[in-house]
């Protein structure tokens, strides 16, 4: 989709929340243990960034969509190569190994929805819902 093509939009500064919805941050990268359920891993208690659910709040069209959200080890394959056409350039270039910030999810009390999310760097994100956002 090109910004060309785009009717409307909306400014959406997401938060992310408790399981409850309380606020915990602006700051939306979140990553977790690799493999968080076959492997123990030994914690400290500050170390909630890598708990495996996670949270976030947006704000669409008058309206606060809770996303409740898991891990998505195997989101992406890890050999996946990007491959960039220009004019007289070609450039293909390996994915990064950020393979724990990938999460898939509902929106609460909409189980019908979908959600795909990456929190690498920032939050890019598909949602599939029943209402039209």
């Amino acid at each position: 989709l090109h910004s060309d093509e785009l009717i409307s939009g909306e400014l959406v500064i997401p938060r992310k929340v408790s399981s409850n919805g309380d606020f915990l941050s602006h700051s939306l990268q979140h990553h977790h243990g690799q493999h968080y359920k076959h492997t123990r891993k030994r914690r400290s208690i500050d170390d909630t960034n890598l708990e495996p659910e996670v949270h976030y709040h947006l704000d669409i069209q008058n309206e606060t969509l809770h996303l409740e959200l898991e891990p998505h080890s195997y989101f992406m394959t890890p050999h996946l190569i990007v491959e960039r056409h220009r004019r007289d350039l070609r450039t293909r270039k390996r994915l990064q190994k950020h393979t724990n910030c990938h999460y898939h999810g509902r929106i609460k009390d909409q189980p019908e929805s979908r959600v795909a999310l990456s929190a690498c760097n920032g939050l890019v994100s598909e949602i599939f819902s029943k209402k039209d956002y």
